[in-house]
């Protein structure tokens, strides 16, 4: 296998919502499909999707810095999760 890339699961999500979206419009009516996206509420491997009136939606974001690592020769390291405790810290931030 190879290493990871951070954008996967943002890449899956969209994947993930695409197929609630259209699952829901139950149409490819193009105002059909804009509903459902408005009415969106979803848990998504990268967390809650739902849009606000500006049709806008954040999904949780920690901090990470590299490090040598074990499997691969870097891996990157949760070092902060203040605003999303619930997202386990996994290393600590080091001076470079």
């Amino acid at each position: 296998g190879k290493v990871w890339t951070q954008p996967l699961g943002f890449k899956y999500a969209g994947y993930e919502l695409a197929f609630d979206v259209l699952t829901r419009a139950a149409s490819l009516d193009k105002e059909e499909i804009r509903e459902a996206i408005a009415q969106t509420e979803l848990e998504t491997i990268v967390g809650k999707i739902k849009f606000n009136d500006q049709n806008y939606s954040r999904t949780p974001l920690v901090g990470g810095q590299w490090n040598k690592g074990e499997k691969w020769p870097w891996e990157i390291k949760i070092t902060y999760n203040d605003p999303y405790p619930n997202i386990p810290k996994t290393g600590e931030t080091f001076s470079m």
